[in-house]
């Protein structure tokens, strides 16, 4: 998405907000039910809040990161972004991979 809100074109621009207010839309959904999903039910309240603490944490330090190298290039920032992503796959790929041995 970064790439498209960051091309200097309105169209592209307009499109990449738009993907990423379903992504945003999609993660936070999937997210919160997966740990209501794996989190037996009198532990849920303490599970959302560190869930919680650790994503909003991990959100203000991209973003900090984020407008520093927007204050250098902002192709700094499509770059940082896509690292991150393509970082994010072998984790991804391994949580899916062990996700089938996770029950409620």
């Amino acid at each position: 998405v970064t790439p498209l809100v960051f091309s200097f074109g309105y169209a592209l621009a307009i499109v990449g907000m738009i993907l990423w207010g379903i992504v945003l839309g999609i993660q936070d959904t999937v997210l919160r039910a997966s740990i209501a999903d794996i989190i037996p039910a009198d532990s849920r309240g303490k599970a959302y809040g560190l869930f919680n603490i650790f994503y909003g944490g991990a959100w203000l330090i991209g973003s900090t990161l984020m407008g520093a190298l927007y204050d250098i290039s902002i192709s700094y920032v499509v770059i940082f972004s896509i690292v991150l992503e393509v970082a994010s796959i072998p984790f991804m790929l391994y949580m899916w991979n062990h996700s089938s041995n996770v029950t409620a």
